[in-house]
């Protein structure tokens, strides 16, 4: 809730009071509709309403996610709030078109788990529980 108008003991409204822990939702923020499980998962943690482990869970029974990627092709990282590095990836939609996406590759996340170097993870969510939950989600794909 934004917040209340107070009125005072004749009834009158006297002052509108902010509520201080008010959070946004995605839809009040101006995002687009989900379009997967995976895209709501990470709307609804990304603006406090869901747990990270509901994307840990989406994006492993998505199986495949667009991973940020430079010039070169290879990964980009980034710095992760408290500072650990990240590779940042998002789901996969299928109706976004191309050019409005930034430049990625989409891949198996078990290939991009294997690609980890120790003690590095996926942008809000840690490596150890995107394995846990593919493990249980389904058997990883060959490799093209």
């Amino acid at each position: 809730m934004l917040g209340r108008w107070r009125s005072d003991a004749h009834g009158e409204v006297v002052a509108w009071e902010a509520n201080p822990d008010y959070r946004p939702s995605p839809a009040d923020l101006g995002w687009a509709p989900p379009v997967t499980d995976a895209d709501a998962a990470v709307h609804l943690a990304a603006t406090g309403y869901g747990p990270d482990a509901d994307v840990a869970e989406a994006l492993a029974e998505a199986g495949t996610v667009a991973v940020r990627v430079a010039e070169d092709g290879e990964p980009t990282w980034t710095r992760a709030p408290g500072g650990a590095l990240a590779i940042p990836v998002f789901p996969v939609s299928p109706r976004t078109p191309p050019d409005r996406l930034p430049p990625h590759v989409t891949m198996p996340l078990h290939a991009l788990l294997d690609r980890l170097p120790p003690g590095r993870d996926v942008l809000l969510v840690p490596a150890a529980e995107l394995r846990a939950r593919l493990s249980r989600s389904t058997p990883p794909a060959p490799l093209p």
